[in-house]
């Protein structure tokens, strides 16, 4: 979506139907420094057709397979009352109502519905006016690649600016802004919207995306400035964006801090688990990030996609794209002990008639189930690894904790119990801990 600020001409401010489709009416206003608006209005007009010629099909009239369409004047369009014009049926005036609107011929080009908006208005003689509202056939959405070396990384932003309408645009000056920004959609532009969405970039014809390319190495968007909780780039040089059409722009090259590691990341549970490891990374930029796709490739070669969410500077996102095949893990639970637990809770009670309070100790019966888990880690790459283990134990209502100390070095973080883990290659290891949950 994109909000439109114009100079304001002479009123009233036409619009085509189909430009109306992707206007949002609520959000028209017109702004000024010294502008005090005294009304608004929106009316829908369409040229009648009542009075026009036409060619209608004759009733009366069939040899064969042909019809014989005759002269009239169509008195009413909305019930398609006709007068018909042919001396040949008759010498007198004929009438023919709620004609079947596939028999007529109109002579001319039927007419378009239009939109009309007014503004009755005080404001200083030489003020420049300009009005504003949102459209939803102009979107940007960011796309990264993040190329990975050896020794370095480089995430490179574009942003790209689609215009979904049937005209070109014409654009002297953008901001295009990013973060969190709630603004509504109605499902059925949204849903126009998907229908014409743009084709995949190995789809298209290779003119056109030469072209875009050629076109946005004339415009870079500039460094983005915090704004109230969103991020503002500018575009300050004039560009054109023709209909059904994909513009892309480089925004920026951010310094990116890049760890890669293995991840087995699994919820807790009693049967044997066995797996393979996800291929992850943690990524730390030193800028505003704002959300959208990625592509991920290691040494040039493509190995992954990812979304990323809006990000501030020098913030963590830790995300996966897919298993590692020769990381593999298996893991199997032993019950040790499972003894029933009598837990005392003290329910506080308040009666806000009387003002005053009680309270009484409810008993719950609950179960201490002490398990021994076994973590069975296999590298089979010809390199060492490093690898992240996380078990989510999700209780409802109830407690976990890990035994300890443990020489594997397994840590407890709230309900999830974690640990990371070093193999060197071709290797494989067995890792236990004792956890007791009390559910």
């Amino acid at each position: 979506m994109a909000e439109v600020s114009q100079p304001l001409g002479t009123l009233p401010l036409e619009f085509t139907n189909n430009q109306w489709n992707y206007i949002r009416s609520d959000s028209i206003a017109l702004l000024g420094s010294h502008v005090n608006v005294t009304s608004m209005t929106i009316t829908e007009k369409r040229k009648s057709l009542d009075g026009a010629q036409i060619y209608v099909r004759s009733p009366i009239s069939s040899d064969g397979n042909e019809s014989k369409f005759v002269k009239g004047i169509l008195l009413n369009e909305s019930s398609n009352t006709i007068k018909i014009q042919d001396e040949s049926i008759s010498d007198k005036d004929l009438f023919l109502n709620n004609a079947p609107t596939n028999h007529i011929l109109y002579l001319e080009e039927l007419p378009k519905t239009k939109f009309y908006v007014n503004f009755t208005y005080d404001a200083l003689h030489d003020e420049i006016l300009y009005v504003s509202y949102l459209r939803y056939d102009l979107n940007w959405i960011t796309r990264y690649e993040l190329n990975l070396y050896d020794d370095t990384s480089v995430l490179t932003a574009i942003a790209k600016i689609r215009n979904d309408g049937e005209l070109a645009v014409s654009i002297g000056r953008a901001e295009i802004i990013g973060g969190d920004i709630n603004l509504k959609i109605p499902i059925s532009v949204r849903q126009t919207l998907s229908n014409h969405a743009e084709a995949p970039e190995n789809l298209k014809s290779p003119s056109t995306r030469t072209s875009l390319l050629m076109a946005a190495k004339l415009l870079t968007v500039e460094q983005g400035e915090e704004s109230y909780g969103v991020y503002v780039f500018n575009i300050d040089k004039p560009f054109s964006i023709d209909a059904k059409t994909t513009f892309l722009l480089p925004m920026f090259r951010a310094q990116v801090t890049v760890e890669r590691f293995a991840l087995i990341s699994k919820h807790f549970s009693t049967s044997l688990s066995t797996n393979k490891a996800q291929r992850s990374y943690r990524i730390t930029p030193d800028r505003f990030l704002t959300r959208g796709n990625c592509i991920l490739r290691e040494l040039n070669r493509l190995v992954g996609e990812t979304l990323l969410p809006n990000l501030a500077a020098n913030a963590r996102y830790e995300f996966s794209v897919g298993e590692d095949a020769d990381i593999v893990y298996k893991e199997n639970l032993t019950l040790v002990s499972s003894t029933p637990h009598l837990e005392e809770e003290i329910v506080e009670h308040w009666n806000p008639d009387h003002d005053y309070g009680s309270s009484q100790v409810r008993e719950n019966q609950l179960t201490r189930s002490l398990y021994t888990v076994n973590l069975q880690v296999t590298n089979f790459k010809n390199r060492p690894i490093t690898l992240e283990y996380v078990n989510k134990i999700n209780y409802y209502n109830g407690k976990v904790t890990l035994e300890t100390p443990n020489k594997y070095g397994f840590i407890q973080d709230d309900s999830s119990i974690k640990c990371n883990i070093t193999l060197i290659e071709q290797d494989s290891k067995i890792y236990s801990y004792n956890v007791e949950l009390l559910h």
